[in-house]
């Protein structure tokens, strides 16, 4: 699919200049700043849709004087830069206008001994979901790549937060195994067009499996709000043990979890979206006081992942979700007790957040609940294993919900 002016630009790519035409010459016309950047992903736009993405770590203004005068005739990228000319020149002598957006790295970052580069890990992740037309041949290329038929894993692969019963994510009907390129990067630091390929990767898979979720989340506030457990409350924490993959957990806890929850301080302004995110001290005493009722009720163990989860759903403005998975992927030590590691979590996952203008972050995408924790927890699946192609859907989620008669 073509890419519109608009759509690229909630990207966070900016106008760098265009290309003109001066009799059969072309001509460059480039913003001298934008020019001497390094480590960029170039776009160039015809008439407001996006026609070709290219990287350089090379400064912008040298790397596009290879389009701008390229040899007669040459192989590789020297092949590109003929290719590109001519589709440039076309484009203008039709009338067209063409111009040049960049997205410029931010300071680049270390993962040991390696640069981490946004341009080289975005390119073909990009060229791959929006397919602009003057990339044919790489394009080509990333889905001969990338999208592979699918493959039953060995019978000993699980995935790291989902071991639920169902198809595999690249099982699902339509869908292609599009993973993104490999960015080792803390979720903090990863741009808004990175985030928006994992919500988009993350929300193709699990989509319908969320808004089976939040269904089971918004029919339990009435009893809470009464400080009652209720069915619906037992079935959202069994469906959140069974689809993410919270092992060892005993049937029994279900309904003690469940009360205990129910006895904490509910008020209905918890439940409504909000753009002023609270500091970590809630969620941790919040998690802390479930955890301890819970013990105190008979649950053999302590419950911290499920209990995360649980209230993240109930709470997706207020809780950040923890697990093993979530631990490592923010370099968390596994040396700390779980709830002084949960501490670190929140405290980590809850600046993020605050950083959100929600109103302005596009990369959220469109599947309630759009808050920014649900949106970091998605990316932190991207970064941290939801790659590797192991994850699993259930074939019909909303089974769960209508069993309640839950629409």
């Amino acid at each position: 699919m073509s890419l519109g002016l608009n759509r690229l630009k909630d990207f966070g790519f900016e106008l760098a200049g265009k290309w003109l035409l001066s009799g059969r010459d072309l001509k460059l016309q480039l913003d001298e700043a934008m020019g001497g950047k390094r480590d960029v992903l170039y776009a160039f736009v015809v008439d407001g849709t996006l026609r070709y993405i290219g990287k350089t770590a090379a400064l912008l203004k040298a790397r596009l004087q290879g389009y701008k005068t390229p040899p007669s005739v040459g192989d590789n990228g020297v092949s590109t830069n003929i290719k590109s000319h001519d589709h440039i020149v076309k484009a203008l002598s039709d009338g067209s206008t063409v111009e040049i957006y960049i997205l410029h790295g931010k300071a680049q970052q270390q993962y040991g001994e390696h640069v981490i580069r946004l341009a080289a890990g975005l390119e073909n992740r990009l060229i791959g979901t929006f397919s602009p037309l003057w990339n044919g041949h790489a394009l080509a290329n990333y889905k001969a790549a990338v999208v592979k038929p699918v493959q039953s894993p060995p019978a000993n692969v699980q995935s790291p937060r989902m071991a639920a019963r169902g198809t595999r994510c690249n099982d699902a009907p339509g869908s292609a195994r599009l993973y993104a390129a490999d960015y080792p990067t803390r979720v903090v630091d990863l741009p808004d067009a990175a985030k928006t390929i994992a919500v988009q990767d993350f929300d193709n898979c699990f989509g319908q499996m969320e808004q089976a979720l939040w269904c089971l989340s918004k029919h339990c506030r009435e009893s809470l709000l009464s400080n009652q457990s209720s069915e619906c409350l037992e079935t959202l924490i069994w469906t959140i043990k069974d689809w993410w993959g919270v092992q060892g957990v005993v049937t029994e806890s279900k309904v003690q979890i469940a009360k205990s929850i129910a006895k904490l301080e509910w008020t209905s302004s918890l439940f409504q979206p909000r753009q002023d995110i609270v500091d970590e001290s809630f969620a941790c005493a919040w998690v802390a006081e479930v955890l301890a009722r819970s013990k105190e009720l008979g649950v053999p163990r302590q419950e911290l992942s499920l209990t995360s989860k649980v209230l993240h759903w109930l709470l997706p403005w207020h809780i950040p979700v923890y697990d093993a998975f979530v631990r490592s992927s923010l370099g968390i030590p596994s040396s700390l007790k779980p709830l002084e590691a949960y501490r670190k979590v929140s405290t980590e996952l809850m600046h993020a957040a605050r950083q959100i203008d929600v109103s302005k972050a596009a990369w959220l995408g469109d599947n309630d609940p759009r808050s920014p924790l649900r949106g970091l927890d998605k990316c932190l699946w991207w970064i941290g294993g939801g790659k590797d192609g192991n994850a699993k859907i259930i074939k019909n989620p909303w089974r769960v919900a209508h069993q309640l008669g839950l629409r």
